[in-house]
């Protein structure tokens, strides 16, 4: 592998909001409108309180449905790299993700809501990983992560028509009439990607049977280079750990905000439209998510983006530890908006990291294996909060307060693996002719 720091023939500035760029951003819009209202927001609530299930149930289909995610991106990713195609692969996973998010909103029973769950989140997630190899489509090598933090920014705008809008189609006790809005705002911010965003050509191309005949094979030959490849090995592993953490905390952040800082799901009047306490939280957070997309992309083109990933993560360890020890609102305030800035920070540096070292022909299954390892954090995290909700459900004074410490040690192991890692600042990965 041969690492250049030659920017001469690079431009000095990129333009930041040609139409790819701002149709590219907008899915990333579409996902996180989906991932906060459904995932973070919602579903939980209406699995706990509209169906009266418990968190372990909730924590088993979201397990469910990153295993089975995973495993398609495996199988997938190779194809899209082979035929040079990752836009059909977005079409057809967010079509999916948007008919089972509107049918949650049809569910009678518990274990039918569960199951269109399963479904709904499958396609959200596969779509993401063909999205993110996406990046190379809209972003030179020199701006990948400004790019990217300008589509995580915009992405966390999702967050806000989720809070403003969305949110006056449920009540407290009730939340089966979001499901809809959701799937048809999903449909309609993700269009312009399949309009405007045009692929570059691969650098291989065969038919889709070839493709599928040869994707496993092609997919551990991309793993065993992962392997042998120190600094992307423990890149991977690191994040695992920490997005642990991460996927964890986002998919229980409501319930906790709920039932140990005392956040009320009574409206009252904010910024001119009526919004409960946990919504008003949900606003901060995302403020300060979209501030530290674009603050952390912009300082990881400059510093490097492993020194950015070792700050966030940082960050992560120090607000997770400040929400165990103090659940007054106050201080879960400041410990949200912590949270946000390194969750806006780790995932535009971590697509940015993992462009800038990929070899331009396994971009989509570096991104699957980014998204094994995501999908594979979001198995185990929440089965080891619900669990320990569940064994402490006689402690109800610490049950929450330790799942959220076990997610702060968790963050804190990803943060030593990460600084293992030794990579040049804004590296530029160029295999030399035949190599």
């Amino acid at each position: 592998m041969l690492f250049l720091s030659k920017y001469s023939d690079w431009p000095r500035r990129p333009k930041w909001f040609t139409w790819p760029v701002i149709s590219w951003s907008l899915y990333d819009l579409a996902n996180t409108l989906f991932s906060f209202c459904v995932i973070s927001r919602y579903f939980a609530f209406w699995v706990t309180k509209e169906k009266g299930g418990q968190d372990i149930q909730y924590g088993i289909a979201m397990s469910v449905s990153m295993m089975i995610a995973a495993i398609l991106q495996i199988t997938l990713s190779p194809i899209s790299d082979e035929t040079g195609k990752r836009k059909i692969f977005v079409l057809v996973f967010t079509l999916i993700g948007v008919a089972f998010t509107a049918m949650i909103g049809r569910a009678v029973t518990l274990s039918t809501g569960l199951f269109y769950f399963v479904m709904a989140n499958i396609g959200a997630q596969c779509a993401m990983v063909f999205y993110n190899a996406m990046l190379a489509d809209v972003a030179d090598d020199r701006h990948l992560a400004r790019i990217s933090g300008i589509g995580t920014g915009v992405g966390y705008l999702g967050t806000v028509i989720g809070i403003f809008y969305v949110s006056r189609f449920a009540a407290a006790g009730s939340y089966t009439g979001i499901f809809l809005p959701v799937a048809l705002l999903y449909l309609g911010f993700s269009l312009p990607l399949f309009f405007f965003v045009r692929e570059q050509p691969g650098l291989h191309r065969v038919s889709f049977v070839d493709g599928l005949r040869n994707s496993w094979e092609a997919f551990f030959v991309t793993l065993n280079r992962v392997v042998r490849h120190r600094e992307i090995l423990l890149f991977f592993i690191a994040i695992l750990i920490g997005l642990e953490a991460t996927h964890t905390v986002i998919q229980y952040m409501g319930i906790y905000a709920n039932k140990v800082v005392g956040l009320s799901e009574t409206k009252r009047a904010f910024l001119g439209v009526q919004l409960d306490e946990i919504d008003i939280f949900f606003f901060m957070v995302v403020f300060f998510a979209l501030i530290g997309s674009f603050v952390v992309g912009h300082l990881g083109d400059k510093w490097g983006h492993w020194r950015m990933l070792l700050v966030v993560m940082g960050i992560w360890v120090v607000g997770l530890i400040a929400g165990t020890l103090n659940t007054s609102k106050e201080v879960f305030y400041v410990v949200g908006a912590l949270i946000a800035t390194g969750l806006g920070g780790i995932w535009t540096v971590s697509r940015s990291f993992l462009m800038a070292v990929c070899h331009p022909e396994e971009k989509s299954q570096m991104f699957a294996i980014f998204g094994l390892v995501n999908k594979g954090a979001a198995i185990v995290g929440p089965l080891i909060w619900g669990g320990m909700v569940y064994f402490l459900r006689d402690s109800p004074a610490i049950q929450y307060r330790a799942a959220l410490f076990s997610m702060a040690l968790v963050m804190f192991i990803g943060l030593i693996v990460m600084s293992r890692v030794r990579l040049e600042p804004r590296p530029l990965e160029v295999y030399p002719p035949g190599g």
